[in-house]
């Protein structure tokens, strides 16, 4: 949704909105909450207070263009509780757009015709760029603001760390989570707010790239054949039965190299990538998400990110992927979809 129609909404849930909202509005558009300064302590303190105090909202997400504000009395955000979700809002903000001034001048710009003070309006925004700005008095009155801002790449997986928080209360030992789905669907950007909120470690199935000698034919050809699993099994799935704390060796497919990485003992565990979910590594795992987009917006992605490879990426492993999933029904089987979309989220 494009910032004309962000605002124009916006004006219509709020019609007793200032300037200052405006310019407020504008900002979070552009920057999300990436001039956030304080500590995770203090934030969750005042998290705490505010869920205390806010209404009822049924509504979890207000839409502000590429990030969203989460409602602190929400059901998601009082399921979660006010430590996840500070957990939640400060990596946002350590990963934000810190970069949106070009953005943020041409929103109040198109903002102009709607404000009835076009240099109030032009003034407060200069004011902006220079300290945060604040919603209007009428506005904090009327509508009683008590939200965080989140980008949606994160937003979108606060239902699954529901799901995480329920199974880590069920469970007196640390648990384990997969994150499977397709090629820059976001599993990465799930699995490292996941691992910042429940503090647990990372373990990368792209470490497991199948090496040359082992592309034969036959292997390719077997559905999620493209990992090597024998691997796999040996050094994570043992690795994490085990209950305690272990080394794998990550491979490059660059070089062909391989380095130890380690992961601790009495921690949470995020097992993260295309092939993580194959059935016979399950059993170590409490519960699988299955991080989705439509193959449009992930080839998009990879145009961008990866354009040298673009075309291995629709030849080649994204076949090899599709066939993977298809067989072994792993979007079926997975505890929770993440979507690509927050706004298609239902409470």
């Amino acid at each position: 949704m494009d910032f004309i129609n962000i605002l124009k909404k916006h004006l219509s849930l709020y019609p007793l909105m200032k300037e200052e909202d405006i310019v407020k509005l504008a900002y979070q558009s552009a920057f999300g909450a990436a001039h956030f300064s304080g500590d995770l302590s203090a934030t969750t303190k005042s998290i705490a207070e505010e869920m205390t105090v806010s209404k009822t909202c049924k509504t979890a997400f207000e839409d502000i263009g590429e990030a969203v504000r989460l409602e602190l009395s929400s059901p998601v955000a009082k399921a979660l509780g006010a430590r996840l979700v500070a957990r939640a809002f400060v990596f946002s903000a350590k990963n934000g757009n810190s970069n949106g001034k070009e953005r943020f001048l041409r929103y109040i710009n198109e903002a102009l015709p709607f404000a009835n003070d076009t240099d109030a309006l032009l003034s407060l925004a200069s004011h902006a760029l220079n300290s945060p700005p604040s919603h209007s008095e009428i506005y904090k009155k009327e509508y009683e603001p008590h939200y965080r801002v989140i980008s949606k790449k994160y937003a979108r997986a606060l239902y699954a760390a529901v799901k995480i928080k329920e199974a880590t209360e069920m469970s007196e030992l640390p648990i384990v989570i997969a994150v499977d789905g397709p090629c820059a669907s976001g599993k990465s950007t799930v699995a490292s707010l996941l691992s910042y909120m429940f503090d647990a470690d990372v373990i990368k199935a792209d470490d497991f790239f199948l090496p040359p000698e082992k592309k034969t034919p036959e292997r390719l050809s077997e559905p999620g054949g493209n990992i090597d699993r024998e691997r796999f099994e040996c050094e994570i799935i043992r690795g994490i039965m085990s209950g305690e704390a272990f080394t794998y060796r990550a491979y490059s497919c660059f070089d062909g190299s391989f380095s130890e990485k380690a992961v601790s003992g009495g921690k949470n565990i995020i097992v993260e990538g295309s092939y993580s979910m194959r059935p016979e590594f399950r059993k170590a795992y409490d519960i699988c998400l299955y991080s989705d987009a439509a193959p449009e917006i992930c080839i998009e992605r990879l145009r961008v990110r990866n354009p040298e490879k673009l075309n291995r990426f629709i030849e080649e492993w994204i076949p090899l992927e599709t066939e993977y999933f298809d067989f072994f029904g792993i979007k079926e089987a997975a505890d929770y979809i993440i979507p690509n979309d927050i706004t298609e989220e239902q409470i």
